[in-house]
């Protein structure tokens, strides 16, 4: 079967419909975390389906297909009156009512609506009966009401009036700041409405079409504007006793000669003025006090900033300023709102400094983590973690790396002789003089006991021996003084080189140990270089 269509002027014009409707339905459910934007979503959504629907029907040719898509326009139609009130009352801050069980209610007759149109053949309650005119250059689908479509008519202007009533009531409630938003919201709600009356009670010459899709389109570009220009859904002009009267926050409105035409009690209470006083005044009025401070502030039209008060004992505020903008554009005023932030700031200071002395105290265990706490040297902790990591970095940059294990030859007699107290001095006194004869960047550490080691990277073996020497000779020279007697002693080093002797850790400190025992084994007080014969004490 082949299917026939027809380029009909109200389809391209409901098309256009569809992809307005369907991106307004878009952006709102991406803000849908903003008052009104979930509902709004859900209306858009249902009035795409109902023009998308509609735009295919009269692009179709046969009466049975037209007839298919004019009942699938109802599962869009059905949509559009809930929604509408469950929007209009959230942004007028009345959608206590919306719960799970009254939207069920609700729902009934759009249900039954929907059931009777699926099934009109049998009754024809909603469409009483279908004409299908092909005179004219395209074919035409005429239809007479049944009397369930004027009750569905009549009940989905009742959830419409009710909502329209709602904003009404909000309208002129609102301040004259305020009204801009809310009027238009109202221009948006009432022209798809006056459209549907316009067509439905038989003033449009004729009654094939429904121009009320069409006309939602205009209404999401209306409410579209508001959305984006208007900051509709961050700025819900709700009852003042809800919000303004009850905000912490002081709220200032200046209209755009700088006089205040609206001010809540927590200005109030912080200026020490009352609505009253101040009402129409110059702002100056209420900041005559803090000239100096409101001044850079006089032709500012927006900003986010914090100020420190004037005052003996500094107060901080965080200051907003916002301009207000009538539907045209002009300016109209500025919105101001200022929260006193010196508990915060003092507390914020408080913590700074505990962070601060946090981080210090995290340093000082770092260090003592990594630090042997006799000698200050690093420990075997930390020799493990680091050399490693200059392995491989020599290992990029192809330079050697030596490595010096020192023993202090018979350090068991200082013990045994002096006390440990005596050994502890000395330990303490030989790994200053290590840490002296090290470069920026050699790592010193204690090994354990009586062992030290030397990590030194980019010095080859000859260089290390060289460097060996003159530490072993400098702890033969020292002599310690303690208790009327002399401490002093020999070290014996091993060496072993990266890559020469080893290429990881493991195998590069065990080359150390065997020249080190190498050294302990002919007679002490000697370096040794790894797979060098002890007797042999140069490298030339």
């Amino acid at each position: 079967m082949t299917l026939i269509l027809q380029t009909h002027p109200f389809s391209l014009l409901l098309a256009l419909s569809t992809i307005a409707s369907a991106v307004v339905a878009i952006v709102a459910w991406q803000r849908r975390s903003s008052p009104g934007a979930i509902p709004l979503a859900i209306l858009m959504a249902g009035l795409t389906i109902w023009a998308g629907t509609y735009a295919i029907m009269w692009a179709t040719t046969t009466r049975d297909a037209q007839i298919f898509w004019l009942n699938a326009t109802y599962f869009g139609v059905v949509i559009v009156p809930i929604s509408f009130l469950a929007f209009a009352s959230q942004i007028t801050q009345n959608e206590q009512w919306i719960t799970f069980r009254n939207l069920a209610l609700l729902s009934i007759e759009p249900l039954l609506t929907l059931f009777i149109v699926w099934t009109n053949p049998f009754h024809h309650l909603f469409h009483a009966s279908f004409t299908f005119e092909v005179s004219t250059p395209w074919v035409v689908l005429v239809w007479e009401r049944g009397p369930w479509f004027w009750l569905n008519v009549f009940y989905s202007y009742a959830l419409i009036v009710i909502g329209v009533m709602l904003l009404v009531r909000a309208f002129l409630r609102a301040g004259p700041l305020y009204r801009a938003q809310i009027g238009t919201i109202l221009v948006g709600s009432l022209i798809p409405w006056v459209t549907n009356i316009y067509t439905e009670f038989g003033f449009a010459p004729s009654n094939t079409l429904d121009l009320t899709p069409i006309a939602f389109s205009a209404s999401g570009l209306v409410i579209a504007y508001a959305l984006f220009r208007q900051r509709l859904l961050d700025l819900i002009p709700v009852a003042r006793s809800r919000l303004i009267e009850n905000m912490q926050d002081g709220v200032l409105v200046l209209d755009d000669l700088n006089r205040i035409v609206d001010v809540n009690p927590a200005a109030e209470q912080f200026f020490g003025v009352t609505g009253k006083e101040v009402l129409g005044q110059p702002v100056g009025t209420i900041l005559s006090e803090w000239t100096d401070l409101a001044e850079p502030f006089q032709d500012v039209f927006e900003t986010r900033t914090e100020v420190v008060l004037p005052e003996e004992t500094h107060r901080y505020l965080d200051l907003s300023i916002t301009p207000l903008k009538r539907i045209g554009g002009r300016f109209t005023g500025r919105l101001i709102v200022f929260r006193d932030i010196t508990e915060f700031k003092q507390t914020n200071e408080k913590l700074r400094d505990q962070l601060t002395e946090n981080k210090i105290l995290q340093s000082k265990l770092r260090e003592q983590a990594i630090r042997d706490p006799l000698t200050n040297l690093f420990n075997r902790r930390y020799l493990e973690e680091t050399i490693e990591r200059e392995i491989a970095r020599a290992k990029r940059e192809e330079y050697q790396i030596s490595l010096l294990l020192l023993d202090i030859d018979h350090f068991k007699k200082i013990n045994d002789s002096y006390g440990h107290k005596a050994g502890d001095i000395y330990l303490q006194a030989l790994g200053e003089l290590i840490r002296v004869q090290t470069r920026r960047g050699d790592v010193p550490c204690r090994f354990g006991g009586e062992e030290f080691v030397m990590v030194l990277p980019n010095v080859s073996a000859q260089t290390a021996f060289r460097r060996a020497e003159e530490v072993r000779q400098e702890i033969a020279d020292m002599v310690i003084h303690f208790n009327g007697a002399m401490l002093q002693s020999t070290v014996s080093i091993g060496i072993a080189t990266y890559p020469t002797h080893g290429t990881n850790s493991e195998v590069l400190i065990d080359a150390a140990d065997k020249a080190l025992y190498i050294a302990k084994s002919s007679g002490r007080n000697l370096v040794v270089v790894s797979d060098y014969q002890p007797s042999t004490q140069s490298l030339s």
